[in-house]
């Protein structure tokens, strides 16, 4: 239940601020073809990688608008409530992990709500 809220939280207002100085970044790298993405892994930023290279297909499937770039990061945020909830039941119960995914889903830092 917690990943709803988090998905909620993710999708509002996604695509109507500008991206920030890594998500445009991102933008540049994933439009470009994937050999030029492996040259920068190569010379410039191996740990990014199989990320720009995942946005490469992002891009190619939705776009490289500012909504469809947040999409993977929207989906992760959805999935690490529910991750955090499933913990929480399996070590304590179900109520303590119902309050720590939506501990999760509310925290700023995770979700980053933006005005």
């Amino acid at each position: 239940m917690p990943a709803l809220p988090a998905l909620a939280m993710g999708l509002w207002g996604a695509g109507r601020l500008p991206l920030w100085r890594d998500e445009a970044i991102t933008s540049e790298i994933a439009r470009r073809s994937t050999p030029d993405i492996l040259w920068c892994a190569w010379h410039i930023d191996a740990v990014h990688a199989a990320y720009y290279l995942l946005m490469h297909c992002v891009v190619q499937v939705f776009g490289a608008g500012e909504f469809a770039l947040r999409i993977p990061s929207i989906a992760a945020f959805a999935a690490t409530a529910a991750g955090v909830t499933v913990l929480g039941r399996r070590i304590m119960s179900g109520t303590v992990g119902l309050v720590a995914g939506l501990l999760c889903a509310g925290a700023p830092f995770a979700s980053h709500l933006r005005a």
